[in-house]
């Protein structure tokens, strides 16, 4: 069974609450649907609360308060997929990857969009690295992981992303497998 927004499979658990749900509406039992699957809470929106009374596209209203940044000593991201066209270069290669969504699980009470939106990756990939995943990115049933830091090129509005770290998902399984027994 999926879930309301259809973006995955419910849980056995889901499964069961959401029939508990539609039995409860379907004998007109509408307060006890709603007492059990929306209680109050002690403060609506109120961190720990588990519900957001706040809306994604509010959040320009929070801004002028957030303007007085902190200092991030390290930023990292991972990036999971497969390379569009890879351009080789001189000690690196470059190519880029974009994600439309869906939106992975958030925890309760964090304000989302209603749809994902589109971000472009540049991704730099030394030569030395590259030449560790190059083989095993080939298999098309493979997919690249990278770790790297990143930040916004406005020029050409992606996302630059220089890695740190680069493997693929075969490569990692592989390095699982215990050695064989010698004999």
């Amino acid at each position: 069974m999926l879930t309301r927004d259809g973006s995955r499979r419910r849980s056995p658990g889901g499964v069961f609450f959401a029939h508990v749900q539609d039995v409860l509406i379907r004998e007109g039992r509408i307060h006890d649907e709603r007492r059990i699957f929306f209680p109050p809470a002690n403060k609506p929106g109120a961190p720990g609360s588990g519900s957001c009374t706040a809306q994604w596209e509010n959040r320009g209203t929070w801004m002028p308060e957030v303007r007085e940044a902190g200092k991030a000593t390290t930023v990292k991201v991972t990036i999971i997929g497969r390379p569009g066209r890879v351009v080789e270069r001189p000690g690196f290669v470059l190519f880029q990857v974009n994600h439309e969504g869906p939106l992975p699980s958030l925890p309760k009470g964090l304000p989302v969009p209603s749809k994902m939106p589109a971000t472009t990756y540049t991704v730099y990939v030394s030569g030395k690295q590259w030449r560790t995943v190059a083989e095993a990115i080939k298999a098309p049933e493979d997919t690249l992981v990278l770790e790297g830091v990143q930040w916004y090129d406005h020029e050409y509005q992606a996302i630059v992303v220089m890695a740190t770290r680069t493997t693929t998902k075969a490569l990692q399984r592989a390095a699982k497998q215990p050695p064989p027994a010698m004999s």
